[in-house]
């Protein structure tokens, strides 16, 4: 989310983070008093992948403010290929899946898992 807002001369800039909103104020010059503040919001949805690096089986731990709703899980190669897509519906604000990944070679994988509200990628690596 990119989005300025003028007031007053001044400047609000609202900025997209690595899935934190980060709120800057710009001052016109001169300025003879400056109050500088930044907020944080939390990602609508967080991943947490484990044990990674892995021999193949990999748990999925995807938490979110609100009821995470319809989730759609993409797993590629680093090469971009997708290999291997799957959907979920997780009714409430976390959700734990395993996903059996033995039947891929050793080497480094994307993981995409995407929710109507956000979109978070990790690098899986599965060893042998």
């Amino acid at each position: 989310m990119h989005k300025v807002v003028t007031f007053i001369g001044a400047l609000l800039l609202f900025l997209s983070l690595n899935g934190q909103t980060v709120i800057t104020l710009h001052l016109p010059l001169p300025c003879t008093e400056t109050s500088i503040a930044t907020h944080f919001s939390a990602n609508p949805l967080e991943l947490e992948v484990y044990p990674n690096p892995s021999s193949g089986e990999i748990t999925l731990l995807a938490s979110g403010q609100e009821a995470l709703g319809a989730l759609f899980l993409e797993i590629s190669s680093i090469q971009g290929k997708t290999l291997i897509t799957e959907h979920f519906t997780a009714p409430e604000s976390q959700f734990s899946k395993t996903l059996d990944l033995k039947n891929l070679a050793a080497g480094i994988y994307m993981l995409k898992l995407s929710s109507k509200e956000a979109v978070v990628t990790q690098k899986i690596i599965i060893q042998k």
